[in-house]
């Protein structure tokens, strides 16, 4: 993968585990809001360590089925996350559960069709091989 499109992954990856990280599993424990930062410095050091792991799993292109789905699914996912999670709060910034979209929805429904997205290009991406052969 050029380094350019491994930047804007591995980007598109922080902000999306940071944001997930920090709103769903870290909200649901009691008493972890008592010390402010607390929270923000757990979620990022998770969102850090998936960006390391995308960024060195991009690093080396694979030819493998798993591989594309995997990667298609983190990258739409993420996507849909962030549109989902973003795009509520600058269109409707008085709508109170905005966010949840991204959390709820577009996410998960975006990495879904990313792993199947993933899976059609793996196809597509073998036949273009074998007609070059």
């Amino acid at each position: 993968m050029k380094a350019a499109m491994r930047v804007i992954v591995t980007f598109l990856t922080f902000v999306a585990s940071y944001f997930f990280i920090y709103w769903l599993p870290l909200s649901l424990i009691p008493g972890l809001h008592q010390i402010p930062t607390l929270p923000n410095i757990i979620a990022l050091l998770i969102a850090v360590a998936i960006s390391i792991l995308v960024w060195r799993k991009t690093s080396a292109t694979s030819n493998n089925l798993a591989y594309y789905i995997i990667v298609g699914g983190i990258i739409v996912g993420a996507i849909g996350f962030i549109i989902g999670f973003f795009g509520p709060i600058i269109f409707r910034p008085d709508a109170a559960q905005g966010p949840l979209l991204g959390i709820f929805f577009t996410g998960p429904l975006g990495f879904i069709l990313g792993l199947i997205g993933g899976a059609v290009y793996w196809k597509i991406k073998g036949k273009k091989q074998l007609e070059k052969a």
